[in-house]
C-alpha cells in the first residue's frame, strides 16, 4: 500500500489541522471527511513524512493533545508499565473512523495466542503521554492497522519540532506486537 513497501513510516503529528471535531461526521466514511485532509497530507509529504497523526485539542488551551488516528489507519501504542506491557488504541468516538482491521487487531491481541503479559485497553492517550514515555524509555511500539495498510510499523512521529523515534528491530522491520499482529 504504501510507496516503501513494508517498512516503518513516519508521522506528521498535526496540531494546525484537525481533521474531525467532536460532534462532527468524523466516524463515518463521508468525502467530506476527507477532503479537508488532501492539501496537509501532501504538505507533510513534501516534507518528507508518509502521513499525519491527526490530534485534537483536549481543551481550549491546547496545551496538549489527543492522539486520534492516522490519514488511513487507526493507531496502536505499545507503552511499558509497572504492571508490563500495554497496547493500546484510542477509544472510538464521534472522530475516529472504526476499522474492521483495528477490530480484528484487537481480537488478536486478546486472543489465547496472543503474547503473555500484555494488557490491552481502547483509551485517551495524549502527545504528552507519548512523550513522556518516548523520553522514559517507556514508549516500545507504534502501529497502525487499516484496509489498506493491513498492519504497518512506525519509526518516527514528528511533534512539534521534535522527531519521537520509535525503536523496530530492522531485520523485521517492525517491533514484535505488530510483527505478531501482522503474521496471525
Amino acid at each position: 500500500y504504501y510507496r516503501s513497501g513494508f517498512k516503518p513510516v513516519s508521522l506528521l503529528a498535526s496540531t494546525k489541522t484537525v481533521r474531525a471535531w467532536p460532534g462532527s461526521t468524523g466516524a463515518q466514511k463521508l468525502g467530506s471527511n476527507y477532503g479537508p485532509t488532501l492539501l496537509p497530507l501532501r504538505e507533510a509529504i513534501e516534507m518528507g513524512y508518509s502521513q499525519i497523526l491527526w490530534l485534537l485539542p483536549t481543551d481550549v488551551t491546547a496545551k496538549d493533545y489527543y492522539v486520534t488516528e492516522v490519514g488511513t489507519m487507526n493507531l496502536f501504542l505499545v507503552f511499558r508499565t509497572p504492571d508490563g506491557i500495554e497496547v493500546t488504541t484510542p477509544s472510538l468516538s464521534d472522530v475516529i473512523l472504526p476499522g474492521i482491521t483495528r477490530d480484528s487487531a484487537l481480537q488478536v491481541l486478546t486472543s489465547n495466542n496472543a503474547p503473555p503479559g500484555i494488557k490491552v485497553s481502547e483509551r485517551d492517550v495524549t502527545m504528552n503521554e507519548v512523550i513522556e514515555a518516548f523520553e522514559t524509555g517507556n514508549l516500545l511500539e507504534v502501529f497502525g492497522t487499516g484496509t489498506a495498510a493491513i498492519v504497518c510499523p512506525v519509526d518516527l512521529i514528528h511533534y512539534k519540532g521534535k522527531d519521537i523515534r520509535i525503536p523496530v528491530d530492522e531485520q523485521v522491520g517492525a517491533g514484535p506486537i505488530c510483527k505478531f499482529v501482522l503474521d496471525t
